[in-house]
């Protein structure tokens, strides 16, 4: 296999120092990130939920008679499984504060992102049967730039990624060793992404109808893998019931209400979308919105490799689906696992493009899916590896090293604004052309700039644009607070300016009143501004 003569071969301690080291970088650096405009809004939600939670617990089994009914319409249908942990957490650790409520919604995030990536790494050493290859596949993902600056903040997509990892690896456990232990872990983190978005549903289904049309072998084994389905479905809606507190009332009506109310809820919501230099309305977007998103902020390396492994295991597809007909498939669990994850990608995106009216946010809501690019990537080094010459072998090895060290580079160089990243295909045009800092992440770090600058106890901020800058004000420490007052453009004595102008009304920042203060910027190109008022003294 893959060999670059490292000591990292087959060596547990370096694997552990890695994943130690790693860890404790990015807790170092966790507070430079800022918080996107939606984190308040959910912890608000899993605040109510767990206040629901108290009261009924504390009826059931303390014969209370608290006020249910009042305490459930507070609550909001949507999954809340993140918010609950977040919430139980701070009510253990007695954290009300709301900078240090952020910054534990983002450790929590990282400790569910690294232990995603030590599951990850587990997989593909088990697929492949190659440490060095593991250990790429966890810096592909750790280090694409996106995916590790959203890894800190982005509690929905992140988060809902590092799932999707627990779900393949326990379903991997499963197809190895189809024990009633391993069935009900597949079932319990199963229905952890059901709780956490409604896309769990996809790879849960498709898992089901995948498990029983994928191996033709023996009749009594159909019987089998019948009763295996049916224990996996009960336990699925058990855990699904217990997690999702909002069912706990009326389950059926309920569940039935939250994904209808979910799908109409995203559906209606309207975005203007920034895409290929023209404002589109995301109900308006082209189908290839998303696929165009993942291939333009994912490295170029990756995109290459992963076409390859995309044209290989389409080559395998025709003879695989001509065997399904025959009734004459026999996977092995690495077969298995390689299908499984390359039809349930495409199949993705496909249902995503047909049903999900709205597109917006790039590609974020897919991130899942990411894994499954490195997967493939990963399947082609592989490949590459059995029928290439020595010569070829220590070719490719130095290329992926230097990719590594490029973007290991440039998420040093770009840091905190690794979410802004293009790949260098695109990058010139993309910056100038797409939407970049669409939740207004960079708030944080202009306030920062602000406060370190202007000494005055008084300053007046506006945020100009799509987002507002509440949550990055409440990310800041109470003596920072009182020196910030949000207010109006007419009143601001800075405007913080994120190139995203999609209000209909757009204040005009003219050299006459304001002065370019400084810009925050990714690759040379600014992507937010900040003004200063003029005859303003600090």
């Amino acid at each position: 296999m893959v060999n670059f003569n490292f000591f990292l071969k087959n060596n547990k301690k370096f694997i552990y120092i890695y994943f130690v080291l790693a860890f404790l970088l990015c807790l170092y650096i966790l507070p430079d990130f800022g918080v996107t405009v939606d984190d308040e809004i959910y912890y608000v939600n899993g605040l109510h939920t767990y206040n629901y939670v108290k009261l009924f617990l504390l009826n059931t089994f303390s014969n209370s008679n608290y006020d249910l009914i009042d305490s459930r319409s507070y609550m909001v249908e949507w999954p809340i499984l993140f918010e609950l942990i977040l919430v139980f957490s701070s009510k253990l650790l007695n954290i009300s504060d709301t900078r240090e409520l952020y910054l534990l919604a983002h450790k929590l995030n990282i400790i569910f992102f690294f232990i995603a990536l030590i599951l990850f790494f587990k997989i593909i050493n088990s697929r492949f049967n190659n440490t060095v290859l593991a250990i790429i596949s966890t810096l592909f993902i750790l280090l694409s730039p996106r995916i590790f600056a959203e890894s800190f903040y982005n509690t929905r997509d992140i988060f809902f990624l590092s799932l999707f990892i627990y779900f393949i690896y326990f379903l991997y456990k499963f197809i190895d060793y189809k024990s009633y232990l391993n069935i009900i872990l597949m079932s319990l983190f199963s229905s952890f992404l059901i709780n956490a978005k409604i896309l769990g549903l996809i790879p849960v289904i498709f898992f089901i109808l995948f498990y029983f049309f994928a191996e033709q072998r023996k009749h009594n084994y159909i019987k089998q893998k019948i009763n295996f389905i049916i224990l996996y479905l009960i336990f699925i809606i058990f855990f699904s019931y217990i997690l999702w507190p909002y069912l706990w009332n009326d389950p059926i009506n309920n569940l039935y209400y939250a994904f209808t109310n979910m799908l109409r809820s995203h559906e209606s919501l309207t975005v203007i979308n920034y895409y290929f230099g023209e404002h589109i309305s995301s109900k308006l977007v082209a189908w290839h919105y998303r696929p165009v998103w993942l291939l333009t902020t994912t490295p170029f390396f990756i995109i290459i490799l992963f076409t390859v492994g995309t044209i290989i295991m389409l080559s395998r597809m025709w003879s695989y689906v001509s065997k399904v007909f025959e009734y004459q498939v026999f996977l092995t669990k690495e077969e298995f696992l390689d299908y499984f994850l390359f039809i349930l990608f495409f199949l993705t995106f496909f249902i995503t493009i047909k049903l999900n009216g709205s597109k917006f946010g790039g590609w974020r809501h897919l991130y899942f899916l990411y894994p499954i690019v490195v997967y493939f990537t990963i399947f082609t080094i592989h490949k590459i590896y059995l029928i290439s010459s020595f010569k070829v072998i220590k070719i490719l090895q130095f290329i992926i090293l230097l990719n590594v060290v490029y973007l290991l580079i440039w998420n040093v160089k770009n840091h905190p604004n690794q979410y802004v990243f293009f790949n260098s295909l695109i990058k010139n045009y993309a910056l100038e052309k797409f939407d970049l800092d669409m939740w207004g992440i960079s708030h944080k770090q202009s306030l920062d700039k602000i406060l370190e600058i202007d000494t005055s106890k008084n300053i007046t901020v506006y945020a100009k644009g799509y987002t507002t800058i509440r949550d990055a004000y409440l990310f800041l420490n109470e003596s920072e607070k009182k020196r910030i007052k949000i207010t109006d453009f007419e009143d601001a004595n800075y405007v913080i300016d994120i190139k995203m102008n999609r209000v209909r009304k757009n204040m005009v920042i003219n050299s006459i009143d304001f002065d370019k203060f400084f810009d925050i910027s990714v690759d040379e190109m600014p992507i937010t501004t900040v003004y200063k008022r003029k005859n303003i003294i600090n």
